[in-house]
């Protein structure tokens, strides 16, 4: 069963490049959180949902693709 969004459960991901000023970049409201764009410096991460006293939260995976800078245009 799919969660409603009244309790889904999301994270979303805010990114700076000087550590003051932080932007949205995008949520888990569809699963996978996949950013794209240049890299930034400072992230922080936003949880929203509820959790029950005996929930947690266990893992969270980062996987970073290199540009690739060789590539003909």
């Amino acid at each position: 069963v799919a969660p409603t969004p009244q309790t889904a459960n999301v994270l979303a991901l805010y990114a700076s490049m000087d550590g003051i000023n932080y932007q949205y970049v995008g949520s888990t409201e569809k699963h996978v959180l996949r950013m794209r764009g240049s890299a930034y410096k400072y992230y922080k991460i936003a949880y929203a949902g509820k959790l029950k006293p005996v929930d947690h939260i266990g893992n969270i995976t980062i996987e970073p693709v290199l540009k690739q800078k060789n590539r003909l245009r």
